[in-house]
């Protein structure tokens, strides 16, 4: 790690340290194991690159709880552009990462729960005319039939189609789209690629 030469009362009282602990090397043990090489690599790059940098990383509190902070690297420069010390600030951002982590769980719940729920996820709408489209693919789905479907651009045949494939027995084989245009109606014709 580079040389810390001072710390201001907060990161002290933060870590339960005097300033001489502060300058020790063994100052390394208040980063998270598992993010302690990069943290080293990060300083290091950065350093060497000698440009602002910042990286989150895990902090020892002095009651040994680790929390997430958001480190920022700063050079101080001068007049003739060269670096003569750096100087860090490190945010908490522990409420932060723990609602991320909560956001990134509920993602996966509501996704497991619409794929229970729904049968055509990439499909959405309750109109009659659709439910009919739909109840449609139902029954044609799990037939070997090659399926022709026809409608306006931009209805969702494609949609219709995938959603066919998905549920039929050739569902693990390459899907493939033919889209034969034809004066103002397209067509797709939709078959599942044989062995």
């Amino acid at each position: 790690m580079e040389a810390h030469s001072t710390a201001n009362h907060v990161a002290l009282e933060y870590f339960g340290i005097t300033i001489d602990q502060w300058r020790a090397s063994s100052r390394i043990n208040f980063i998270h194991p598992d993010d302690r090489e990069h943290y080293l690599d990060q300083a290091e790059n950065g350093f060497r690159q000698g440009a602002p940098h910042e990286f989150e990383a895990r902090l020892m509190r002095h009651d040994g709880e680790f929390r997430y902070f958001l480190i920022r690297r700063n050079p101080v420069k001068d007049e003739h552009g060269q670096i003569t010390r750096w100087y860090s600030t490190a945010t908490d951002i522990e409420d932060r990462k723990r609602a991320e982590d909560e956001i990134k769980k509920e993602n996966i719940v509501l996704v497991r729960k619409s794929n229970k729920t729904s049968m055509f996820e990439e499909i959405v709408g309750v109109s009659a005319p659709l439910q009919s489209v739909l109840n449609d693919v139902t029954k044609v789905a799990p037939t070997d039939s090659t399926v022709l479907i026809t409608g306006e651009t931009g209805t969702g045949k494609e949609l219709v189609a995938r959603a066919i494939h998905k549920r039929s027995r050739r569902s693990a084989r390459a899907f493939v789209s033919v889209n034969c245009a034809g004066n103002s109606v397209l067509t797709h014709r939709i078959r599942a690629l044989r062995p």
